[in-house]
Formats: structure tokens, sequence, C-alpha cells
């Protein structure tokens, strides 16, 4: 039975818990666990991997929160049987440099005109009292900054792709809790939308 195979690490700096919902999502993906097939309860599992049962409690949780698991009332744990498909519409004929190969579906709740503010008060999620900002201090400290050093290295980019202490942590977290194998340098760090289309 699959459960024999799942192994957890003691001495691993990674949650039991963590390990054991990443080796359950491969299990899922990789099809020894199949969609709508029942998973043992926690106690039966606790019992077989010889940890708590909250430890199980806590995968279970952690991958019924991503939607790789649903719990059903009276009957137990399942392996979901309704992931969102994606389904994009190729066409068969179309330039690249022109058109995208698929679809959008339009939404019209996505249609609004942007609210502008009419009233005397501008409410917004904070600018700071120009009055109070150390202005004096701040144009120092910059002229400082770019006349002490190349000014190249501290207005430009130092890697195109973004800090790599940046990518290698969101590497790691994605990682330990969506069970991926990504690294640095499958991901890139963008600073909006427009940024990330380009």
């Amino acid at each position: 039975m699959w459960t024999f195979t799942l192994t957890l690490d003691r001495t691993s700096s990674q949650p039991l818990y963590l390990q054991l919902s990443t080796q359950l999502m491969d299990h899922i993906r990789s099809g020894q666990l199949l969609w709508g097939q029942q998973l043992p309860s926690s106690r039966k599992l606790a019992e077989r991997l010889q940890v708590h049962r909250k430890t199980i409690v806590q995968a279970y949780d952690e991958l019924l929160a991503q939607g790789w698991l649903e719990s059903r009332q009276g009957s137990g744990t399942f392996v979901t049987t309704h992931f969102p498909e994606s389904k994009p519409s190729l066409q068969t004929s179309f330039d690249p440099l022109k058109t995208a190969g698929f679809s959008f579906e339009s939404k019209p709740f996505l249609e609004r005109p942007p609210l502008l503010a009419q009233g005397p008060y501008h409410l917004d999620d904070g600018f700071p009292d120009v009055r109070l900002a150390p202005l004096l201090d701040l144009s120092r400290a910059y002229r400082n900054q770019l006349l002490r050093s190349n000014a190249y290295s501290r207005l430009g980019y130092n890697d195109p792709m973004g800090s790599g202490w940046l990518r290698e942590q969101l590497s790691l977290y994605l990682n330990e809790t969506r069970g991926l194998h990504t690294t640095a340098a499958n991901v890139l760090i963008v600073r909006g939308t427009m940024m990330g289309f380009s």
C-alpha cells in the first residue's frame, strides 16, 4: 500500500507535517493516489508512521487549504475530484508577434470605471506629511550615496532577475508549501504587471 512509501526524516529542519504533505502531493501528481481516493484516518496513519496524530491532522489541513484534498462529513478525507482545469482555446493560425495563442474570457464585473475622489478629503492608504518629512536629511543622504560611489550601481539594477537572496527564499517557500521543485533560477522578481509582461 502507498502509505509504506512515506518516509519522514526526524533530523530534518523541515517540520514533519510539511514533509508528509509534500510527499502526499507527490503521490497525487504521480498517480499513486487517484482522484477521489479515500485516505486513511489520521489515527491509522499516525500509528503506521509512528507520529503524533496532530502531525497527520496538520498535514491534511495543509493539503485541504491548498485544494489537494477534500473532507466529507462522516466519510473521511479524500483526494479532491474537482481540480480547476484550464482550457485555453488555442487558435490554429496566428501571428505570435501580434496575438497570443489563446483568448481571455471577459468578465463584466471587471469592466468598472475607476472611482475618483470627489470630496474635500482625500482618504487613501497613507501619504507622509511633507511638512514633517526630513527633506534636508534625505537629500543629503541621497547626495552622499550618489557622489561617493558608482552612481550607475546605485541607480541601476544589480541582477535583472531580482535579488538573489529573495529569489532563493521564495524558492524554498514554494518548495516547502506547494510541493514544487524549484531553484532560485525559476523565480523572477518584477515590480508590477507591466514589468511582468515586458
